[in-house]
């Protein structure tokens, strides 16, 4: 029943079925908002855009919940402690039934103040409700913590690639039927309303398979033992505020978009971060994936083969950040102009600043992954909840005079008076018990590799980009080019590893 591979093995799985079904999801996904724009506007996308920021707000009713529970699991997991697993699964589905149930009355009770997010009504094509969509997007949200639930114990037994799997058949059927839909009725909210019923039928049907796995566990309906009831509460207010920073960070720059840019606008930068999340869950699935196979090192190893195992990981995630950076600085505009024309095209200098906080959140990934896997959230409580506020100011009062661009400024500041500072600083200090030093030496060589390479390319670049294989061609040499100059600066540390 319980994962017998061993972590190396595990992290390998993980690593490459994630990233091959994120690679084969992100195709899926670009031919069909390939179709969707052929056939509606970017107002649509616009509304999308806004309402998924909602709901995402919506889910901070989730509280962290998750990531405590799969915390909670990696000792009785390796253990195989069949009832304490029972016991903590049994808790977190009657903890997910509160949590959809207050997802329903908070958002049912924003519903008259939609119209007061977007900047002009006027923007909103005229075969769209604006309320039948937004519950249409709340019950796809609200259904999903009726079954996803029991995905946390796949994720903590180190069986991500079952998840990832899945993933990536529901959102090829997903496709294929938002495609067919959308085709012969051209109406964007039964699109919508097609896409949540296959949804939770695929839900449920993953939901059953999972039960088949863990039989033993789920049969079980035992109440968890009131000591750890009262750790896992201790450790919410935690995961709150960290939940907080998180929705609010990623939610906010599009509901200041919205409200004071324009739906337009909107759905042209849905299409940036339609490429810029494609690489970056990719990057998620091949390295920030694996928290379980961290929390099982950190059960195992002694300390000094727990940070050799850390620094190989961060210098990896410095390679995968490196090297998509540059790339989607100078390819992600040449792509959209042959995807979608000039018109759906940003400047230069927005594309940088939406390079640099898509270049400062994935330089942190492996930091997450350890940081959650040693449940150091806890130290760092009030942390994300200052970055919000920061971000939320800032951005707001920049983007009065200069637009998107300072809603990105926004960002960029408040990560780096906060989270970039702070969070190294508890890692080192309390999980690896080593000065944080060690640390800025190498993120500031890595930042050195980044200007380089920019400058170096930035002065031969050409952006005469006509066709896709001119596209392709480019992108590659850029790559290698990034890649050989990081190769460089970072020799002693790969050569160290072979010892």
């Amino acid at each position: 029943m319980f994962n017998q591979r061993s972590r190396s093995k595990n992290m390998i799985r993980i690593s490459v079925f994630s990233a091959l079904a994120s690679a084969f999801s992100i195709i899926v996904q670009f031919t069909y908002r390939t179709i969707f724009l052929l056939i509606l506007s970017k107002e649509y996308l616009g509304i999308e855009g806004l309402f998924s920021n909602v709901i995402q707000l919506l889910s901070l009713a989730e509280l962290g919940i998750g990531t405590i529970i799969a915390y909670r699991l990696y000792k009785p997991l390796e253990e195989k402690k069949i009832e304490q697993v029972s016991a903590i699964m049994f808790f977190l589905k009657r903890i997910y039934l509160i949590i959809a149930v207050v997802i329903t009355f908070s958002g049912l009770v924003l519903v008259p103040i939609l119209k007061y997010l977007i900047k002009d009504t006027g923007e909103i094509p005229a075969d769209v409700s604006l309320y039948i969509v937004y519950i249409l997007f709340l019950s796809q949200s609200v259904s999903s913590y009726f079954f996803t639930y029991k995905q946390i114990i796949l994720v903590a037994d180190q069986r991500g690639d079952l998840v990832a799997i899945y993933n990536t058949i529901s959102t090829l059927i997903k496709s294929i039927v938002q495609i067919a839909v959308l085709y012969i009725t051209h109406d964007y909210q039964t699109v919508l309303f097609c896409s949540i019923f296959i949804g939770i039928l695929l839900n449920c049907l993953f939901s059953i398979y999972i039960d088949g796995i863990y039989k033993e566990i789920f049969a079980c309906k035992i109440p968890i033992a009131s000591g750890l009831k009262k750790e896992i509460f201790h450790d919410l207010r935690a995961t709150l505020c960290h939940k907080i920073g998180g929705v609010i960070s990623t939610s906010t720059d599009n509901l200041v978009l919205s409200a004071f840019v324009g739906l337009g606008k909107l759905g042209i930068y849905s299409n940036y971060i339609l490429i810029i999340d494609a690489v970056k869950k990719i990057i998620i699935q091949a390295l920030g994936n694996f928290t379980a196979s961290v929390g099982n090192a950190f059960i195992q190893m002694n300390s000094e083969q727990y940070y050799e195992f850390y620094e190989k990981m961060l210098v990896i995630n410095f390679f995968f950040t490196d090297v998509t950076s540059i790339c989607i600085v100078f390819m992600i505009n040449p792509f959209i102009e042959l995807w979608q024309g000039k018109d759906m095209v940003f400047s230069f200098g927005e594309v940088m600043v939406i390079i640099i906080c898509y270049y400062i959140n994935t330089i942190r990934l492996i930091n997450i992954s350890f940081t959650n896997a040693a449940g150091l959230y806890i130290k760092d409580m009030l942390r994300p909840i200052m970055e919000d506020i920061i971000n939320l100011v800032i951005s707001i009062l920049l983007v009065i005079n200069y637009g998107m661009i300072g809603v990105f400024i926004g960002t960029i500041i408040s990560h780096i008076l906060t989270v970039g500072w702070r969070e190294p600083l508890i890692l080192y200090r309390y999980s690896f018990k080593r000065p944080v030093r060690r640390y800025w030496l190498l993120y500031m060589k890595n930042l050195g590799v980044v200007v380089i390479s920019f400058i170096f390319i930035r002065s031969i670049f050409s952006y005469n980009v006509s066709n896709y294989f001119q596209w392709i061609f480019h992108a590659f040499i850029i790559a290698v080019m990034t890649l050989g100059i990081i190769i460089s600066f970072f020799y002693k540390n790969l050569k160290s590893w072979k010892r």
